[in-house]
């Protein structure tokens, strides 16, 4: 038996939204005339234990709107029903369907403090040609895509943007940064970059030979300005976020990111020539984890790109860890 009480928090609160939209904007003599024949069938539906949420809903609205109908009988409500309706129809659809679960899901899972969503799983991007080509398929969460997609992995890469060592990089930013007290055993300092643009410092720290093609990246950065308080990178619409605690301090934890797609036209283009490049969000395929959380005006990031499987492998629960002893 399953009552309105047993539903799930997301379904009470996608049912308490369709039901103020419907008693705002129906009448009872719109759920009687009988120029709309499944107002006449929705209306006589009556709760029933032995089915699921989207009977129990129907039948929600009935008695609900009766209630409306008997206090206000404002005929001018009449011209916003059939609109209404077919929104209430909608809704219906959407719950009586896996797809429609899935999209409902996704709506309530929308709202985040730290991660922006993207519209859709793929983003175009049109950009000018590196002097060094993309030379592999490459996938990560380590910058906020579309701003600054990186073209390829490895080591080679990393070094190649994380010039600075920690002093280094502490004398041209306005804000101090340090290391975590907890790092995970096996992970090396590679380097830190600072981004002029987006008024922050990033901390690569690397586990050689994770894996057979690629080794394990930890990023620590830190933002600070009007960058940190719009929100920073995107996500796929339907992403999970989890919110998590750090001591007292809300955080929130993303699994997938950003697959670049190779485009045949890439390698053969000359540095400087504009070549379109696209990126699919994958939250299964794509090893990556990313933590956000604010402090002291401050938005900090850890995202770990490698297997959570074998040596040198990260969870959580090791995120939360380097998070709690990093200022």
């Amino acid at each position: 038996m399953r009552t309105y009480n047993d539903l799930t928090t997301e379904e009470q609160r996608l049912l308490e939204f369709v039901e103020d939209i419907a008693v705002e904007g129906m009448t009872g003599s719109l759920f009687e005339s009988e120029d709309y024949p499944v107002c006449t069938e929705l209306a006589s539906l009556k709760p029933d234990p032995r089915k699921d949420f989207q009977r129990q809903l129907k039948a929600r609205l009935h008695e609900r709107i009766k209630k409306q109908n008997k206090a206000n009988r404002d005929s001018s409500r009449r011209k916003v029903a059939v609109p209404v309706l077919m929104l209430l129809l909608l809704v219906f659809f959407l719950l009586a369907t896996p797809g429609g679960n899935a999209f409902a899901s996704a709506v309530i899972q929308g709202i985040s403090q730290f991660f922006t969503r993207a519209e859709s799983d793929t983003i175009t991007i049109i950009a000018t040609a590196p002097a060094r080509t993309p030379t592999a398929t490459s996938s990560t969460s380590e910058d906020a895509l579309p701003d600054d997609p990186p073209l390829v992995e490895g080591l080679d890469y990393y070094e190649s943007r994380y010039i600075y060592g920690l002093d280094e990089a502490l004398a041209i930013t306005a804000f101090d940064i340090r290391e975590p007290a907890y790092l995970p055993p096996g992970f090396s300092f590679i380097g830190a970059r600072h981004d002029e643009e987006k008024n922050s410092i990033h901390l690569l720290y690397v586990f050689p030979h994770h894996a057979p093609i690629m080794d394990a990246a930890l990023m620590l950065t830190k933002f600070s300005g009007p960058f940190a308080e719009s929100g920073f990178g995107q996500i796929g619409p339907a992403t999970e976020v989890t919110t998590i605690l750090i001591g007292d301090i809300e955080a929130e934890y993303v699994v997938g990111g950003w697959l670049y797609v190779q485009d045949p036209s890439v390698p053969t283009a000359a540095p400087g020539d504009i070549v379109i490049q696209e990126f699919h969000w994958e939250h299964r395929s794509v090893p990556s984890q990313t933590l956000r959380w604010m402090k002291n005006g401050f938005l900090f990031q850890i995202n770990f790109n490698g297997s959570d499987l074998g040596e040198g492998s990260l969870g959580l629960k090791d995120l939360i860890r380097i998070a709690e002893t990093w200022e």
